[in-house]
Formats: structure tokens, C-alpha cells, sequence
């Protein structure tokens, strides 16, 4: 195949949509509709499908939960991909920041917003996230790739810095025209916020979950830009 001819890629994104946009900007690459008329199929699957909801540098060896819907995607995809001859490829996205984001980033960001996100002294919770722009280009490299055909590739997509969850939450407040977070000092504002909070988003906000992209990023020779600091010093003005 000539080097100018973009690859035909059947992209599906369980979920991230928004995503779509970056992948259609990407250089080398086509999107189509129909798996019948593509090369390579590509899935934005999520880290969320991974048994294991707490700790550092969770591997794609780690079991699945086979309760998530997104594991069922995944099985659905390499379905069509091996019915249709194409090489599948699945992308287990960490938390996803862009515009339209969903998900996690996206309740986080709407905490932030309406005042409810506050900061804890003491948390020290980590997670593993990603900005979209990369997440395009890993994927984009990840089609042109030669590796053997019908060899399905699964892979977790990260920036590699797991920024603490603090450091996170004031890079989009950054960009709600520096919005300010406030800070629960006392023992009893604390215990105050637990109630009012709730156990599902204390959980959510101060639990220390990362994942290992390092098999991605030995593969593709982009190098993703830190989260927070993609969000601190980009100008969205030129996109």
C-alpha cells in the first residue's frame, strides 16, 4: 500500500463519542462506517472493565469484570474484526479528558462547577487519566503498526503521570476561569463534608487506582502530554 493512502479504520467507542473529532483530525488514517469497508478496527474500551478497583498499576494481564457492559463490547468487536479479516485493536482508555468528556472526568468536573468537589489535606489519591488529543494519536499509530494479522492487541491508554486527584481537580478548575476549590481544614469540616458527600463519591475521590500503559507507549513513538499540564498550558484558542 502506498504510504499516502490512509488506512480505512473501523473506530468504535463503547461510550466516548467525543473522542471521534481527534481521531478524524489524525494524519495517516480514514475512518469508515461499515467494518466491511475497512483495514483495522479500532475500540475505545475503558480501564473501568478491570476487577481490581484499587491500585497502582494495573496491568492488561489483570482479570476483567464480566459484569461490565464494556467487556461485552469488546467480545462483540472482535467478533465483527475476525468475521471481516480486519485486525482488531482495543484501547482501554483511563479516565478521558476533552471536550464532551464522560465518565468519570466528566461528574468530577461538574463537582468542581457547582461547588461541590472539595479538598481533603490529607489525600494522596491517585488515578490515571488521559487527554484525548493522545489517545487519538496512540490509535492512529496503533493502525499503521505492523503486527502479525488478526492478532487482537489490547492495550491501556494513559499519560503515564497518574496525577494525584487534587492536582487534577485544580487543572479543570484552571480552566473554569480559575476556579477556586475550597479546602476542609478542621477534623469536623471533614466529617461534615463525609456526610454530606456520601459514600460513593468519598470513595470516588480519594481511592488510589492506576493502570500500566507502558506496553502502548514502547509500541507507538508519540509521547503523551501530562493531563495537568495539557490543561494548564494549552491554548484552545488555535483548535
Amino acid at each position: 500500500m502506498a504510504e499516502d493512502i490512509p488506512v480505512a479504520v473501523w473506530l468504535q467507542t463503547c461510550g466516548q463519542k467525543f473522542v471521534k473529532p481527534y481521531f478524524e483530525a489524525c494524519e495517516g488514517i480514514a475512518l469508515v462506517a461499515e467494518a466491511e469497508a475497512a483495514q483495522v478496527g479500532l475500540m475505545l474500551s475503558t480501564c473501568d472493565v478491570y476487577a481490581q478497583r484499587e491500585g497502582l498499576a494495573i496491568s492488561e494481564e489483570e482479570p476483567v469484570d464480566r459484569a461490565h457492559h464494556a467487556v461485552e463490547c469488546e467480545e462483540r468487536f472482535i467478533d465483527t474484526c475476525r468475521r471481516n479479516g480486519l485486525k482488531p485493536v482495543i484501547l482501554r482508555v483511563a479516565n478521558c479528558i476533552g471536550t464532551g468528556m464522560t465518565g468519570w472526568p466528566r461528574r468530577l468536573a461538574a463537582d468542581i462547577y457547582r461547588g461541590w468537589f472539595m479538598h481533603f489535606p490529607d489525600n494522596d489519591a491517585r488515578v490515571s487519566a488521559i487527554h484525548a488529543t493522545d489517545v487519538a494519536a496512540a490509535g492512529a499509530g496503533l493502525c499503521v503498526y505492523p503486527w502479525p494479522d488478526k492478532e487482537t492487541l489490547v492495550l491501556n491508554a494513559t499519560d503515564a503521570c497518574d496525577p494525584g486527584i487534587t492536582d487534577l481537580a485544580n487543572a479543570l478548575a484552571f480552566r473554569m476561569n480559575d476556579k477556586r476549590i475550597s479546602t476542609l481544614s478542621t477534623v469536623g469540616q471533614r466529617w461534615i463534608a463525609r456526610v454530606l458527600y456520601g459514600t460513593a463519591r468519598m470513595r470516588r475521590y480519594t481511592t488510589t487506582i492506576t493502570y500500566d500503559s507502558r506496553k502502548l507507549w514502547s509500541i507507538v513513538r508519540h509521547r503523551p502530554t501530562a493531563v495537568v499540564e495539557y490543561l494548564r498550558n494549552h491554548d484552545y484558542s488555535r483548535d
